[in-house]
């Protein structure tokens, strides 16, 4: 355990280097207290430091990939850290690092729970889609988004789309097929089966 009084003096060594706009030199207090934490056993003000540590490494000192290295070295620790992959996706997109971003996002999503983790999957099939050019990796987030809800009717329809643009004939009739089952107006599942038949 780190003796208080030499915990006092690294929080003042470190608040007097901000003071003078001194962010290496933080960074570098910052990085041998997280190092000190680790070895003692303590993962918590390991963490706690190093997410310091990224953010000061992020802005004001600028440099991104330094930040994205300490923010991995949290993921080292605590794989699901939700800060770190939040801060990791956002660097990855400012670089326009999109196979990044949507490693990040989909870990991400693994994390959160309910609409949050949704629209983190359904952001996740964007960029893969969009960005990545790779439908399977796409329809894999977008089935991740639809199976926490198949309920709500935005993560079918974009499933659906996705199955339509890329002629998934046979996963679209499934899923109409279950639209016609759940369908209660005899009119309504008259018209999902004569599309399902088209």
């Amino acid at each position: 355990e780190e003796d208080p009084r030499k915990t006092e003096a690294l929080d003042e060594i470190e608040r007097l280097d901000a003071l003078d706009g001194k962010h290496a030199d933080v960074a570098t207090v910052l990085d041998r207290r997280a190092i000190d934490a680790g070895a003692a056993g303590d993962a918590a003000e390991e963490i706690r430091l190093l997410l310091r540590l990224a953010a000061l490494q992020h802005d004001p000192i600028g440099d991104d990939e330094a930040a994205v290295g300490t923010y991995m070295r949290i993921l080292e620790r605590d794989g699901g850290h939700e800060g770190a992959l939040r801060a990791l996706a956002k660097l990855y997109e400012d670089a326009s690092d999109w196979e990044q971003m949507t490693t990040a996002l989909e870990r991400l999503a693994v994390t959160l729970s309910g609409e949050e983790a949704i629209a983190t999957w359904q952001r996740a099939a964007v960029i893969a889609a969009q960005h990545l050019t790779d439908p399977a990796r796409a329809e894999e987030a977008l089935r991740s988004a639809f199976e926490l809800d198949p309920s709500s009717q935005k993560s079918r329809d974009l499933l659906k789309a996705h199955y339509v643009a890329h002629a998934a004939h046979e996963p679209l009739a499934r899923m109409m097929l279950v639209e016609e089952a759940e369908a209660t107006d005899p009119k309504i599942k008259v018209e999902i089966l004569k599309k399902v038949a088209d």
